[in-house]
């Protein structure tokens, strides 16, 4: 038998976030089949949320300083810890089904 006394409804007002603990580690997305590129970078759009591609940190930070004078503030250099574990997810799965920039020195 299930002790449920302590279950509460949600509270429809708040967002799912602000109710549960949720967690972009390592282990909490691998529930869901997703392991971040290990030591990558991504390249973030602030205004589209979401990722549009990644690589390794310095060429990934030169490009967000490129692309500021022309954009100023939309692009940001993140890792995994440091994006939210959606937009993570989607990048994930773009990336298992479709062609995806990876930005390198070549």
């Amino acid at each position: 038998m299930v002790d449920d006394t302590n279950l509460a409804a949600p509270d429809r007002r708040k967002s799912f976030r602000g109710q549960y603990s949720v967690s972009s580690s390592n282990q909490g997305l691998a529930a869901f089949g997703i392991a971040p590129a290990s030591g990558a970078t991504y390249l973030y759009d602030r205004i589209a949320n979401r990722i549009i591609a990644e690589g390794p940190s310095n060429l990934v930070r030169e490009r967000v300083l490129s692309w500021d004078p022309v954009s100023p503030g939309r692009y940001a250099a993140v890792t995994a810890d440091e994006v939210d574990s959606e937009v993570l997810l989607d990048w994930q799965r773009f990336k298992a089904s479709n062609p995806y920039w990876v930005i390198s020195d070549e």
